[in-house]
């Protein structure tokens, strides 16, 4: 019963009685201006396939946490960075998406990271395949992933933590 109550609540850090009247606890907020940092994770709690009696909590980047990413990747390798050298570019992106991938490397977050690796791949292709002058993105025999690596872009693929358990003493 109590677990059901809490699967029910609204996200961020509300207190009890707030998010009962519908406002985030102070003066005429509405819920919906909950604690932005508890909004950029997508949270699910998943029963145990081993005890039914068990919940985990899933997290993984909200829908605009990676539409934010997204916008920066795309930012920084727009057509008015054709003239720079790949080098510098890859300068760019890589804090960007270390900052980014540090962030939201606790959870279950490998299917969105290998997402926006995905995405960057695609981005740096089309840059390069602009800069040196040729039609289309050319993924098969010249930027393939070997190639992207061989730049030094960070992958986020491979880089998520899962919480350490600790024992009650």
């Amino acid at each position: 019963m109590k677990l059901q109550q809490n699967l029910r609540r609204p996200c961020g850090l509300l207190e009890p009685d707030a998010w009962k009247a519908g406002t985030s606890g102070s003066e005429g907020a509405p819920a919906q201006q909950c604690a932005g940092a508890t909004r950029r994770f997508h949270h699910r709690m998943v029963k145990s396939w081993k005890r039914p009696d068990r919940y985990w909590l899933h997290k993984w980047p909200s829908p605009r946490a990676m539409a934010s990413i997204r916008g920066k990747v795309r930012a920084l390798t727009t057509p008015s960075r054709v003239g720079l050298d790949l080098g510098v570019v890859v300068d760019d992106l890589n804090p960007v998406l270390r900052g980014w991938g540090a962030y939201f490397r606790q959870g279950n977050s490998s299917a969105k990271f290998g997402a926006i690796d995905a995405y960057v791949h695609e981005r740096v292709a089309i840059l390069a395949s602009r800069k040196h002058g040729l039609p289309g993105r050319n993924w098969t025999d010249r930027f393939t992933w070997d190639w992207l690596g061989s730049l030094g872009i960070y992958r986020l693929t491979g880089t998520v933590r899962y919480p350490t358990a600790h024992a009650l003493r």
